[in-house]
This record gives C-alpha cells, structure tokens and sequence, in this order.
C-alpha cells in the first residue's frame, strides 16, 4: 500500500461497512488513531491493523475512513466565530426587540384606554340613538294619525260640499216649483178678480110697474161672487 495512505498515530477515523460500525455506540463516532498503521503475519495470511483510542484491540484500517478534522475544526471554529457575532448582533437585536415590545406593549395600553373611552361613547351614541329612535317612531305615528285625519277631512269636505250642491239643487227646484206655484196664483186671482166683477151677470130679468125691465142678479150669482171676493180677501 501507498505510505501516503496509511494511517498515522494521531489520525481521525471513522468506521464504515462493518459490524462495528452498526453499532450504536460507534455510528458516526470519530476515533483517534493511538499508533501508526502495521501489518501483522505474512505472506498470505499478512493483515493490516491499527489501535484505537478507547476501543478494545486492533481494528482493519480498510473499515475505517480518515477524515480531516482540522479543516472541519477550522471550519467550525469559523462559523463559531461568526455565530459568536451574530450571537452579539442577535443580542442587540432581541435587546432592541425587547424595547420595541415594551414600546408596543405601552402604546397597546394607550389603545385599550382609548379604545375604552371609545366603547363608552359609542354605548352613550347607542343609548341616545335608541332614544332618538323611539322619538322618530313617535313623530312618525302622530304624522301618519295627522295624514289620515287629513284624508278624513278632505273626504268629509267632499261630503259636505256634495250634500251642498244637493241642497243648492232642491233650493233651485223649490224656488222654481214656488215661482210657478206664484205664477198659477197670479192667474187665479186675476180670474176669481174677473169673476167677482163680472158674477152680476148672472141675473134675472124682471119688470117694474111701469113695464120696464129691471136686472136683478141671480142668487147663484150673488153666491159665486160673495165666494170669489172671500177668496180675494175682500
């Protein structure tokens, strides 16, 4: 084998594909090599062997992988450092996050007071808008009774002037059938008038003494014209 492969006393190893290696123990565990890599026996019964620090024995080196630590160490020792200072940044950080939660936690404070005040008014707006609610109901109601009063007035106007052209109607139907009683009272008085001045026609004929021919009215015609001036009121 290659020198430049063999293990050194110091080395870091890990197993691999072997029993060993499935062991729970020695999964993943890095082993530090505590002599140089050396063959034991000859000729075809020859084997390489190494010890290992904390393990019982000699183990085969073709099971165990070098790997290199100081880069890893390095590497980490890196990143240590840089979480270092993120670590110191992120301090900074959670100091100035801790502020700004005081900050915010001071100004919640301030909210839920304002937010308070708030509900208390918006509880007095309610109150007084029920309130004003149940006087805008109650104006409604007595503008709706003042419509339908109004309705009923307007009906009770048409009502009235109705029955007043009725009565204006029968006034003129009246005064006209009393015109026309008036005009056939006129035509019987100046008729019972004719009759009265005329009813001594109805007389008799008689002679006096001396052979003339004397009128006397009648009794028939005394009595028609004794009736037509009590009628004329005479």
């Amino acid at each position: 084998m290659n020198e430049r492969y063999k293990l050194k006393k110091g080395d870091k190893v890990v197993m691999h594909t072997c029993l060993e290696h499935d062991n729970p123990d020695h999964f993943g565990k890095i082993w530090t090599c505590s002599s140089d890599q050396f063959t034991r026996g000859k000729g075809v019964y020859a084997q390489d062997s190494v010890f290992l620090e904390g393990y019982s024995g000699s183990f085969a080196p073709e099971f165990l992988q070098k790997v290199n630590v100081d880069e890893v160490l390095e590497e980490a020792q890196g990143d240590i450092e840089i979480l270092k200072f993120n670590g110191d940044s992120f301090s900074e950080m959670l100091s100035e996050a801790h502020r700004e939660i005081v900050r915010l936690c001071k100004g919640l404070e301030e909210k839920d007071t304002t937010i308070e005040m708030l509900t208390k008014q918006i509880t007095d707006e309610v109150a007084i808008s029920a309130a004003a609610i149940v006087e805008r109901d109650r104006l409604r109601k007595q503008l709706e009774d003042k419509k339908n009063l109004l309705r009923m007035t307007d009906q009770s106007r048409d009502e009235a002037r109705r029955m007043y052209k009725e009565a204006c109607d029968e006034a003129n139907e009246l005064q006209q059938q009393l015109a026309e009683k008036e005009a056939e009272i006129q035509q019987l008085r100046k008729a019972l008038k004719f009759y009265s001045v005329n009813s001594h026609y109805e007389c008799s004929h008689t002679y006096d003494e001396t052979g003339e021919a004397e009128v006397v009215p009648s009794k028939v015609g005394r009595d028609r014209g004794s009736l037509a001036r009590k009628a004329l009121g005479e």
